[in-house]
């Protein structure tokens, strides 16, 4: 099987907060089916890949760790930034990653884009006081 599957679909259900049970249940599925998928012992077919690509909000290229769609993005934000440092690919292929499995998150992006720079600076400040209270839990 493809590790990469198995890395995906272990990582968007933790991200998610779910158990295997939970998302066996989601998809109608036994958790020994997760599990193995997540063992790289059994390949989800196409169908399974269909219903977890539309469950985690991903495309099924990216279950697959088919990177083109990446490193196209890093090429063009590379160019409009004018940078070539690996550590801003690393950090926004993380970006991307994240907001492409929390699609409320961009959302929330969004909305703050559209508020003035004084608002959005209030708001990333009450963001990084927010997650430093969480650090220390």
């Amino acid at each position: 099987m493809n590790i990469q599957i198995a890395y995906n679909i272990k990582r968007l259900r933790e991200q998610q907060g779910w158990t295997q049970q939970q998302l066996a249940d989601k998809l109608q599925l036994s958790r020994s089916v997760i599990a193995k998928w997540e063992n790289s012992h059994v390949t989800p077919d196409i169908s399974s890949l269909m219903k977890l690509s539309d469950l985690f909000h991903v495309s099924i290229d990216y279950l697959a760790g088919n990177n083109t769609f990446h490193e196209n993005v890093i090429a063009e934000l590379k160019h409009v930034f004018q940078t070539s440092d690996q550590s801003f690919d690393d950090e926004a292929v993380e970006i991307m990653e994240y907001v492409m499995t929390f699609p409320e998150f961009k959302e929330r992006l969004f909305q703050l884009k559209q508020l003035t720079p004084k608002k959005q600076h209030s708001i990333n400040e009450l963001l990084g006081a927010i997650i430093q209270q969480y650090k220390q839990l």
